[in-house]
């Protein structure tokens, strides 16, 4: 007895489509249809082939320069990212507190030719602009220059607020600025630089080529600088006094712990205050020697018994 399997004829309900066979529809197709749909599907595939190998090729390499090649990649930044972070190093006292740093800052320009309406954008600079005058940014603007500094050094905030103005004529660039966090304590010793962060007075042009290599450790220390200081602004005070000069020296080293005169200025706006207070007291004063010679009496009268 032979078992034959039982087929289901499928139930199909009103209204339901009959699908047709397998390769039922081809059936009905003429041989240069069918011959024009293998070739698409032919070039479909060639076409989804070279998709994947593109694809496969992005891939590897960004798997070569993300793991494989991870350690060797130099991760500093390049030369020119580092140099102009930082063009100029930190001067610190002896403990390590910085007394000059550089910032980094932006020189807004503009160019003139470009400006419609002069007086209105000279008024709205100036209102967002710290230190900028309003006639000076309209002779800036009325120029016939093609180029023109609005403010050199401007801050992250005062830039903020120039491009929320929208004016599409100025233009930015990223420069370094020298800052003294400690203001005008070590205004004399330190000196200054100009524009170009040059070195032009004190400490910042003797040390000028050091500072472009490493960070100046300096034998001074802010608290004895700070307490100097205030002593001898309330001497001042006390005896109305036109200025005062105080220094301390490490009678075992001979290092100087605080050089101080007054008066004196912020390093950062040298040319606000009289040229007097650029005056370095201890290091150009020319004194009478006064009580040091009662020195050399004691020695004498030593010497005679």
């Amino acid at each position: 007895m032979r078992l034959r399997k039982k087929t289901v004829t499928p139930f199909y309900l009103p209204c339901q489509e009959i699908p047709a066979p397998k390769r039922e529809k081809e059936r009905f197709l003429d041989v240069a249809t069918q011959k024009m749909l293998k070739i698409a599907s032919k070039r479909m595939i060639l076409t989804a082939g070279i998709f994947v190998f593109f694809l496969c090729v992005v891939l590897g390499r960004l798997f070569f320069l993300t793991v494989l090649n991870y350690s060797e990649r130099d991760t500093q930044r390049p030369d020119w990212q580092q140099e102009e972070q930082w063009p100029r190093y930190n001067i610190v006292d002896r403990n390590g507190v910085v007394v000059a740093t550089t910032l980094r800052s932006w020189d807004i320009s503009v160019n003139p030719s470009k400006v419609d309406n002069p007086k209105e954008v000279a008024h709205q600079l100036a209102k967002v602009l710290n230190d900028v005058d309003e006639k000076e940014i309209l002779e800036k603007l009325t120029s016939q220059s093609n180029f023109k500094y609005i403010k050199r050094g401007a801050t992250p905030n005062e830039l903020e607020a120039v491009n929320w103005l929208g004016y599409h004529f100025l233009t930015y660039e990223v420069v370094n600025k020298r800052a003294y966090p400690q203001g005008p304590l070590f205004s004399h010793i330190l000196g200054g630089v100009n524009i170009d962060n040059v070195g032009i007075a004190g400490l910042e042009k003797s040390f000028d080529n050091e500072l472009k290599k490493h960070e100046v450790q300096l034998s001074l220390d802010v608290s004895v600088q700070e307490m100097v200081r205030t002593h001898l602004n309330k001497a001042i005070q006390k005896y109305k006094a036109e200025g005062a000069l105080g220094m301390v020296m490490d009678i075992q080293t001979g290092e100087m712990l605080a050089s101080v005169s007054l008066p004196d200025y912020d390093p950062e706006m040298p040319t606000g205050k009289d040229v007097s207070a650029r005056f370095n007291m201890p290091t150009l004063g020319v004194y009478e020697f006064g009580s040091v010679f009662k020195l050399f009496n004691v020695r004498v009268l030593v010497a005679l018994s």
